[in-house]
């Protein structure tokens, strides 16, 4: 028997703004405040809660920013909820598929919209999603990204402590004239520790001689290290070096991702539940990874 959600009868939007310990710098710019902007759906029956997670302009990693997202998640999908019952994901896929602008925002709707009939189902997101396993494994290693720094004193002191919080594996954000010494650095003083590295699209082609010598460090992998459109050079540098490239910037709809995957463009899909519109654009492009046998 189908169980729907009750009417939703209240959307309440609430933006937070929570100061960084300190800046996180990339290729493309830097920030030194987290915005996230929380989705309360309220029904007579239950609460189902979202976040949209954009960066702010300055921080270039993103054309969705938080005064876009607030816009569009006030204007457009809110005053789409009201009144609207939820029976399946497959709903709200189709819901979602009406709301025009930000992914991020319609993420942080459709985020609530499946907590809210989690709740109708009681089923959590993961039943949902069709996971099998109900506990992580033992074994399984955190990691962060650590970003540009002034000197490679201050990005090696940031991963030490980092690992002495207990962190296992490190990424670290590179650009050109920033990338083969940092990389250098960090293998010679820790030695054989998972390491990753990020350009988030700020190397053309002409760059690919750097990641040739970036390929004998190692490294898990080599992030977005080209533009989110340029998937000649992304093919290109994948074929010249033995170190998986993944895309991060290049994973924002399916038709990206497979159009990238034909192309033998990576190896890795870095995805991101804000960046695709949510958990239901997100499991069919982790299906089409699957599928294809990229991680």
């Amino acid at each position: 028997m189908i169980t729907a959600t009750s009417p939703i009868e209240r959307v309440v939007l609430t933006h937070l703004q929570i100061p960084l310990k300190e800046s996180f710098r990339i290729s493309g710019g830097e920030v030194a405040i987290k915005d996230a902007i929380l989705v309360t759906v309220e029904t007579s029956s239950g609460i189902g809660h979202g976040e949209s997670s954009p960066m702010a302009a300055s921080f270039g990693y993103s054309s969705d920013t938080p005064d876009g997202c607030w816009d569009d998640l006030r204007n457009i999908i809110a005053p789409s909820l009201i009144g609207r019952t939820i029976n399946s994901t497959a709903e709200i896929a189709a819901l979602a598929s009406t709301w025009t602008g930000s992914r991020f925002a319609a993420a942080g709707a459709e985020n609530a919209l499946w907590d809210l009939l989690g709740q109708a189902h009681h089923a959590t997101i993961a039943q949902m999603l069709g996971a099998i396993d109900e506990q992580i494994r033992l074994g399984v290693q955190s990691g962060l990204a650590v970003g540009l720094y002034d000197s490679i004193v201050e990005l090696l002191k940031t991963i030490e402590t980092h690992l002495a919080e207990g962190y296992r594996r490190v990424k670290i954000k590179i650009k050109p004239g920033s990338d083969i010494e940092l990389v250098r650095a960090v293998r010679q003083h820790f030695g054989e520790i998972p390491l990753m590295v990020d350009g988030n699209g700020a190397y053309t082609a002409a760059h690919i001689d750097v990641f040739r010598v970036l390929d004998e460090f190692d490294l898990l992998m080599l992030e977005q290290p080209m533009k989110a459109s340029d998937l000649d050079g992304l093919a290109r540098l994948q074929e010249a070096v033995s170190t998986p490239v993944c895309l991060d910037e290049t994973a924002e709809t399916h038709e990206l991702t497979a159009e990238a995957i034909r192309r033998r463009a990576c190896r890795i899909v870095n995805l991101k539940i804000q960046r695709v519109g949510g958990l239901g654009p997100a499991r069919a492009i982790h299906d089409l990874c699957y599928q294809q046998g990229i991680a």
